[in-house]
């Protein structure tokens, strides 16, 4: 039986952004090695990857907490470390440089040979460092990786998930910004896209007629205001169905004749609230 890699992709809108990996330690017993005493064997990012100062040559710095042992990258970007089977744990602290002032968002992954080991919250600028500790007893090979980066290891998955904000009548998906364009490199290479959610996400308001409504955020998160510039700032989009294999629930696979069924069987639940609203 062929064994399945899947790939989880957790996407956000990405603008201008510096992600810091800071105070990275790989962790055996009581003992540490800091990210200097290991070489990265591969780094694929927009701007050079930095040691310990940001791209004004200032310390870093996240929220006002100083760190002299860092890594800094500007998102996209996937730094591969080699720890060897030599250590137990991935520890470090994660955030946005204070250079940033306060802009920017984005999700910070661990790989330990291929799998997904650790994905984090949507870190924003102006957020305190987050910590992170994750187990990579008998990884020979750790790949950290922003998620706007997740378009370039499509190719290397059996299968694509991502989560849903919603899931409309249709069959299409309310997710962050980014799912489309995920889902069409997974159409692309022919590679199976699925929707993974609990039916408690099916938007039987939609169902019963009602608009979708896709959150937007103020603009001053994407830059300052620009001189005859439009600056928008949405956070999600609609991922159509045509570029969703199915959704998987608690109550198994669906089509989208499968979802519009239960819809129907959920909406004398809902029908009373929204004709009240109306």
């Amino acid at each position: 039986m062929k064994k399945t890699k899947a790939f989880f992709c957790f996407v956000v809108a990405i603008f201008t952004i510096i992600i810091l990996f800071l105070l990275v330690f790989f962790v055996r017993n009581q003992d540490g090695v800091k990210i200097s005493g290991l070489r990265a064997s591969k780094a694929d990012a927009p701007y050079s990857v930095r040691i310990n100062w940001n791209y004004d040559n200032k310390p870093l710095a996240v929220r006002g907490e100083y760190f002299e042992e860092a890594i800094l990258a500007h998102a996209p970007s996937t730094i591969v470390l080699n720890p060897g089977h030599k250590f137990s744990y991935f520890k470090a602290k994660i955030g946005i440089d204070d250079g940033t002032q306060g802009r920017g968002a984005v999700r910070f992954g661990v790989y330990a040979d291929g799998r997904l080991v650790f994905v984090s919250k949507v870190v924003r600028g102006g957020e305190p460092a987050m910590p992170v500790l994750v187990d990579i007893a008998k990884a020979k090979e750790v790949l950290l990786v922003v998620d706007g980066a997740a378009g370039m290891y499509v190719t290397a998955a059996d299968i694509c998930l991502i989560g849903a904000d919603s899931v409309q009548f249709d069959g299409s998906a309310v997710n962050k910004v980014g799912s489309k364009l995920l889902g069409y490199a997974a159409r692309d290479q022919d590679i199976p896209f699925y929707v993974l959610c609990d039916t408690s996400k099916f938007n039987v308001l939609n169902y019963l007629g009602a608009s979708i409504e896709l959150e937007e955020k103020t603009p001053d998160e994407v830059s300052e205001p620009l001189r005859n510039v439009a600056i928008k700032n949405p956070y999600f989009e609609i991922v159509p169905p045509e570029l969703i294999t199915g959704v998987i629930t608690e109550e198994g696979f669906m089509e989208p004749l499968d979802i519009r069924q239960k819809m129907e069987s959920m909406r004398k639940y809902v029908e009373p609230l929204y004709t009240a609203e109306k």
